[in-house]
């Protein structure tokens, strides 16, 4: 085998990290790959790598500084805020005048208060000068009012519950730890946090359990990573606080930066009883939403608390969210608006000419003359009376937008809220977590989701690293659906492999694979940096990588247990009961350009071993050319995309032997490259190289990063549904891309842009050459891009990288945001709906740092039950796993959409068709503004006779099954393509109604106009002609509903018989009160002939026409998918036809690997000189600005 890496090997790695290294800029000394470990001679450490997020806070910029005194309360609690934290949108003073506000940005109540106003104006009024529209109105807004309530007073519990968790804070009169609320903790205290309790405000670390003042926190609530991250205490602070006896009499000073929101940076300095300044850096601040793991407990002191620690910082406060529904109502309520002051001025100028015809004539009978002394013209008094006709008729069409839908809306939405939290198929049963609405209003929002941004740790997967399958020599070992049972009683975690074959085989000392099975498990019990901690006789492992920690405990549990390191760095193996040790020499750290770690160790025969693993294609291109290597090669690249293609993440293992010369060479090298002044990196990274080649094939691992249950089967509907799923996660670029392939966002068949470079330049020159790739492979395959956090803050910056980027983004299937701090994550969410008004996006994430994604998405879904509430609290649906949003969108939000949609526009419908008789009788009555319906009855038809049977279809009714709609992903488009609601579809059933009211006046006034009663034999007049036409609305509006409805019930049929039969049943009651125009007018009315014929001409009549608009939809919506097949069709038929296949970039086979750990994590083992040289760089850059602050 040849030791250098295949073509298509380069060619990845310039797709997955191009530009690494290009750049050498002022942080090129610190940013070392590497870090070299051993005995007394050996040399330096390599530095710790930054986090790639520290971008532009990573600097020290001029900016303001905090400065407290330790354990001086009362005067820091005056100068900085309490550690009370506030989601909530309303507090009891805001609530008022804010609600007020939110509810009257809805066009629909502006339009009711300004008829409220007219109905005051006795001129115009139709009702007396009494407003009353007012009842209504307060109705409408009080239910809101009361609903908005009751969600935020969610909010306000789960505030409650993080404001008043406990922990134990330094009471300075006795001395001694004690409990109490965290919002009651201030700036300056001491506080005393135990294993697995989250930080409850931003500290710096000054005591550990530990001697050597280290604490491991977890930080996945707060970026996502599941790995440890390692805090250190300075051990001149660490002395100073040995009880809570000394640190109640401590007093220093410190001072740092001001709040802000940089989650990978912090500087400062506190200034001890003696005088001495001890420089702070971030490897010492605890964050509040992290926690403390595998650490006893810790003495912190507060810098930051409330609304100044950093994640609140990163977050947004609650904003008012209106769905795309409600925004395209509003619209159309402009247009009603402007189409109704169109018939008014139709309707005051047909009477204003008329007026015109007879005036002269009969002008002491019309009252023309101004009651005014001063103008008693003719004209003005024509013109005043043409305004008061004008808004007489304004009101007499009030019910063009009707107060009702606000009302139906409400009801309908509450009511469809709660049918998705009693829904079964959406309750967590492992959990006890039913699904939460929290906005309700947002429920049809869900059927029209364009973008859904995921986090990944705990929304995606389960954080849990499992070890699942490895290859030795030719064999592959691990069973599919087979579980480790023995493992616990093992004390062994992260491990479920269990093959009875690879038993035999490790155990058959003739077997010809015994002793490679040998060398593979002491190579996964050496080659890590894995630390073991005692803890009440029991050993217990501290890894920065999940991974690694399932690496060692599959060594332990087949009798290679990793004891720890002693004194004199000797590595203790406990194999098969018998201790062995073997001498640390060296270690060269995994890194992300790297993709492999390497240890040096001596035997206990005196063997150097040169231990190494990593991605398959990085140590692949250092294996030896040797017989043996050839031999096994095409068995383990066999394994390894076997494991690939099951969606495990792998690592190639090697090694080779030394002699001690070559090492002492090595050494030599390193210790001259390390401290080198110039290009260290590089010189460090290549003496490492030549040490990295020449490898022998040990074997292979593969560990499943498990994910949620059938995450992978929910992502593949949303796509097939046309949904964009983008991940935004913390975790590092190779960890994203590998749960993209396992959650199968991500295929070998797609070819992938990843924009990683540190600089403007380099950023545009990676964008522009994806987005020609991206556009020579149009048509022909999909594409994803990645892009990480440092490269990203660069592409906001500047708006013109931003819209190519966007450009080059929207046009991928994916987008894997990477090491995405809490505010970026929102910035990427903004900058969709900034450059794609019209899309709706949704969010999804479990953590404190999805909140701000959550809050700037139109739609924020929360996990319940993962890691706090903060991402429940924030958003407005909250569920118990990711799956559970498939059934959510398909199911309730498709049907919502599909249902709110016609419940509009029917509403509106039914409203033309109820007042537009009015005008059409206008062309009888002079347009003089007579009404044509009796009064009692006049006000009931919304409330009473069509109220109930809208509100049971958008509640009950069912295009499909459920199944069906889980089945069919593509019935989801209607709401993407807006086929439910739009301005064209909106109008089309104006003018429905429009045609229907002319039908129903003509029929109604003609005939009995026409006929004369077998009563009395008298002709009808207006008010027989205006109820019979009121009560045939009636009968249409139901009826509508009736053949609308997809599924029907007995109980929704007996709802629409029982609005109409009340029409009647009331109308029979009202006419024996001996009112003057309703007196025995049902016996009258129903003594007409045509009265009967006219009932059955609109029972049925608008059965058929509803049908040919059904058949009309349908047909358009089939025509719709047919062209978008074709269109698809035709644009690949296009692009293959006659292309250069060759200038396509190419696509490879992917091979996720199993590591996630950083350099320097593990200061134990590693030499500390990084850490002494960054603080001491910090004390340089900083003390200026301390000695101003002293001054």
């Amino acid at each position: 085998m040849n030791k250098k890496q295949p073509d298509y090997d380069e060619e990845k790695q310039g797709l997955l990290a191009k530009e690494k290294g290009r750049n050498q800029d002022s942080q090129s000394d610190m940013n070392q790959k590497g870090s070299l470990a051993g005995n007394a001679g050996s040399s330096a450490a390599l530095q710790r790598s930054k986090d790639p997020n520290q971008t532009a806070g990573s600097d020290l910029n001029p900016q303001p500084l905090r400065t407290f005194n330790v354990n001086k309360i009362k005067q820091n609690s005056l100068a900085f805020c309490n550690n009370q934290i506030t989601t909530s949108k309303y507090t009891v003073i805001t609530f008022l005048p804010k609600n007020l506000i939110d509810q009257f940005s809805k066009l629909a109540n502006i339009y009711f208060l300004l008829m409220m106003i007219l109905q005051t104006i006795p001129q115009v009024s139709i009702t007396g000068g009494q407003p009353t529209i007012l009842l209504p109105l307060m109705f409408v807004i009080t239910v809101s009012a009361v609903k908005d309530i009751f969600e935020d007073l969610k909010r306000h519990r789960s505030d409650n519950q993080e404001n008043t968790r406990k922990v134990l804070k330094l009471d300075k009169k006795n001395k001694k730890f004690v409990l109490d609320t965290w919002k009651n903790l201030r700036v300056g205290q001491i506080v005393q946090v135990l294993q697995d309790q989250y930080f409850p405000a931003d500290m710096v670390l000054v005591r550990s359990a530990n001697s050597n003042g280290i604490a491991y926190i977890e930080t996945k609530n707060l970026d996502g990573e599941t790995n440890l991250k390692l805090k250190s205490a300075e051990k001149d602070i660490q002395t100073l606080f040995d009880n809570p006896e000394s640190a109640t009499t401590f007093r220093g000073q410190v001072v740092c930066e001001a709040p802000n929101d940089q989650l990978y940076k912090f500087e400062g300095s506190i200034t001890t009883p003696f005088g001495k300044t001890v420089p702070l850096d971030h490897n010492s601040l605890l964050l509040r939403g992290t926690s403390l793991r595998n650490t006893e407990w810790i003495y912190g002191l507060v810098v930051y608390t409330g609304h100044d620690s950093r994640i609140m910082k990163n977050s947004s406060k609650s904003r008012t969210k209106f769905s795309k529904l409600e925004n395209q109502t509003n619209m159309q309520i402009v247009l009603i608006f402007l189409f109704q002051i169109l018939i008014c001025i139709v309707g005051a100028s047909f009477n204003m000419m008329w007026t015109l015809r007879v005036g002269q004539f009969y002008h002491p009978y019309l009252h023309l003359e101004s009651t005014d002394d001063v103008d008693k013209d003719f004209w003005s008094g024509l013109f005043a009376d043409s305004v008061t006709r004008f808004g007489t008729w304004l009101l007499l069409f009030a019910n063009f937008v009707p107060i009702s839908l606000i009302v139906t809306l409400e009801v309908v939405k509450f009511l469809q809220a709660q049918f998705i939290q009693w829904d079964a198929d959406i309750y967590d049963s492992t959990k006890d977590l039913p699904t939460k609405v929290q906005t309700s209003n947002l429920n049809e929002q869900l059927g029209q989701v364009d973008y859904v941004f995921s986090d990944k740790t705990g929304t995606l997967t389960q954080n849990l690293m499992e070890y699942r399958k490895n290859s030795i020599g030719k064999y592959s070992y691990g069973v599919d659906d087979v579980h480790c049972d023995d493992a616990a009683a093992k004390d062994v975690t992260n491990f479920n492999l269990k093959d009875e074959i690879f038993e035999a085989h490790m155990n058959d000392k003739t077997h010809p694979n015994y002793k490679n099975i040998q060398r593979f498990l002491t190579h996964l019990a050496v080659c890590h940096t894995v630390v073991a901690d005692v803890k009440d006789g029991k050993i217990l492992y501290n890894a920065s990588s999940p991974d690694e920690l399932a690496l060692v405990n599959a060594a332990k549990y087949f009798g290679y247990f990793f004891k720890g390191r002693d004194d004199d760095n000797n590595i203790e193996v406990e194999i098969l009961g018998k201790t062995v040790k073997f001498q640390l020499l060296g270690v060269i750290e995994f890194s992300s350009d790297r993709k492999r770690m390497t240890v040096i160790v001596r035997d206990e025969q005196g063997k150097i071993k040169v231990m190494c693993k990593g991605a398959d294609s990085i140590v692949q291109a250092r294996l030896a050319d040797t017989p043996l290597n050839q031999e096994l090669e095409p068995f383990t690249i066999k394994y390894l995309e076997n494991y690939a293609n099951g969606g495990l993440r792998t690592l190639l293992l090697a090694e080779k032997e030394i002699s001690e010369a070559q090492y002492d060479q090595f050494k030599e090298e390193y210790r001259i490259a390390a401290t080198a002044e110039k290009d260290r990196e590089n010189k460090v990274n290549a003496v490492a190289s030549e040490l990295e080649q020449g490898f022998e094939i040990i074997g292979t691992t593969a560990i499943e990063d498990k994910l949620q249950d059938d995450v992978d089967k929910a992502i593949s509907a949303m796509k097939k549904a046309g949904i964009k799923v983008w991940v935004l996660t913390g975790d590092k670029i190779e960890t994203a891309i590998n749960i993209g392939f396992s959650c199968k966002l991500l295929n070998d068949k797609m070819e992938l842009f990843v924009i990683d470079a540190k600089n403007k330049k380099a950023i545009k020159e990676q964008i522009a050459k994806a987005r020609m790739n991206q556009i020579i492979s149009e048509g022909i395959r999909t594409t994803a891009t990645v892009v990480s956090g440092e490269s990203l803050f660069k592409i906001l910056a500047d708006q013109d990288i931003a819209q190519k980027f966007y450009k080059l983004a929207s046009s991928s299937s994916v987008l894997i945001a990477c090491r995405m701090s809490p505010k970026q994550k929102a910035d990427i969410v903004r900058l969709v709906i900034e450059k794609d008004p019209k899309a709706i996006t949704l969010a999804i994430g479990d953590g404190a740092n999805d909140v701000n994604m959550i809050n700037a998405a139109h739609i924020g879904v929360g996990i319940s039950g993962v890691e706090g509430q903060q991402a429940v609290s924030a958003s407005d649906y909250a569920i118990g796993q990711f799956k559970y949003l498939k059934n959510l969108l398909f199911v309730h939000g498709r049907e919502s959409y599909r249902k709110n949609s016609y419940l509009v526009c029917y509403t509106f419908y039914k409203n033309v068709l109820f007042v537009m008789p009015q005008f059409w009788y206008g062309f009888y009555s002079a347009f003089s503004g007579q009404v044509f319906y009796e009064k009692w009855i006049y006000q009931v038809f919304n409330i009473t006779f069509t109220a109930f049977p809208p509100i049971i279809f958008a509640i009950f009714d069912q295009e499909h099954s459920r199944q069906t709609l889980m089945q069919l992903p593509k019935l989801y488009k209607i709401g993407i393509r807006d086929q439910c609601f739009s301005t064209l579809g909106f109008w089309k059933w104006i003018l429905y109604g429009l045609a229907q009211s002319a039908l129903v006046f003509y029929v109604s006034f003609v005939t009995f106009n026409t006929n004369k009663s077998l009563h009395n034999g008298n002709n009808g007049d207006m008010w027989i002609s205006g109820t019979f036409a009121y009560g045939a609305i009636v009968i249409c509006c139901n009826m509508t509903i009736l053949y609308g409805s997809f599924s029907h019930t007995i109980w929704s049929i007996l709802i629409i018989i029982a609005s109409v039969g009340s029409f009647y049943v009331g109308f029979f009651l009202l006419s024996y009160l001996h009112l003057p125009t309703l007196d025995r007018m049902f016996e009258e009315i129903i003594s007409y002939p045509v009265f009967y014929l006219n009932q059955l001409l609109f029972i049925f009549l608008t059965f058929p026409v509803d049908r040919f608009l059904y058949f009309i939809s349908e047909s358009k919506r089939e025509s719709v998918d047919f062209e978008e097949k074709q269109k698809k069709h035709e644009k690949k038929k296009q692009f293959t036809k006659g292309i250069d296949l060759s200038k396509l970039a190419p696509v490879h086979r992917y091979t996720g690997f199993a590591f996630s750990g950083d350099a320097g994590a593990a200061p134990q083992i590693t030499d500390k000189l990084m850490r002494a040289t960054t603080k001491l760089m910090t004390a340089q850059r900083l003390l200026p600005a301390i000695k101003s602050g002293q001054r």
